[in-house]
């Protein structure tokens, strides 16, 4: 969410507390705007529709935590998705190849791990029983601090190698818009829309 996009989360959130029966003063509307500027703001109000419909949680009021774990997942379950791609990029890129991926957490503990070419490299069963969990583990420390930095791409071993080539690197992922599910992510805006 941008600065363009507060009078809308004003507005959601304050028919959101009412809701719950919750007031909310302005400091505590800058408060969740600023805990989830990092989302887009149509999964924000996805995030929220659910939590409204939950019937497992929706009878308490959604802290900022609630709405990011709605929009991303817990940090398990993204390490998990994480470990899914990385080890379908093992045998369909390989380390011969650099590879770009579009997860930044991803990048970073690969090259943390030692790099692309050496995590391709590891044998099967050291890879199950020592180098997914550990991958896993850092991947959950990465999202949990929430602060990675890790820009490009990592190289292969053809581009590591003197008379190497530079070729294009292969991309693994897709930028992920989360937090929407069809049909639910206009029920707030709609709401909206026919408040005085």
């Amino acid at each position: 969410m941008n600065a363009a996009d507060f009078e809308s989360f004003r507005k959601m959130m304050a028919l959101v507390a009412e809701q719950y029966g919750k007031p909310m003063s302005p400091d505590l509307i800058r408060l969740y705007f600023d805990g989830l500027a990092h989302l887009p703001i149509e999964s924000v109000r996805a995030a929220l529709n659910n939590h409204i419909r939950n019937t497992d949680t929706g009878q308490w009021m959604p802290k900022i935590a609630d709405v990011i774990r709605a929009c991303e997942g817990k940090s398990e379950d993204a390490a998990y998705f994480a470990l899914v791609e990385l080890q379908g990029a093992f045998s369909s890129v390989g380390a011969w190849q650099s590879a770009e991926f579009t997860d930044p957490i991803t990048r970073a503990v690969v090259r943390d791990m030692g790099g692309w070419p050496e995590l391709c490299g590891r044998n099967a069963e050291e890879w199950a029983k020592f180098g997914a969990p550990d991958f896993m583990r850092r991947y959950r420390i990465y999202k949990a601090r929430g602060d990675v930095n890790a820009p490009g791409y990592l190289p292969g071993f053809f581009e590591r190698s003197p008379h190497g080539t530079t070729e294009k690197p292969v991309l693994i992922g897709q930028p992920k818009m989360p937090g929407l599910s069809q049909g639910n992510e206009r029920a707030i805006e709609h709401t909206l829309e026919k408040k005085p």
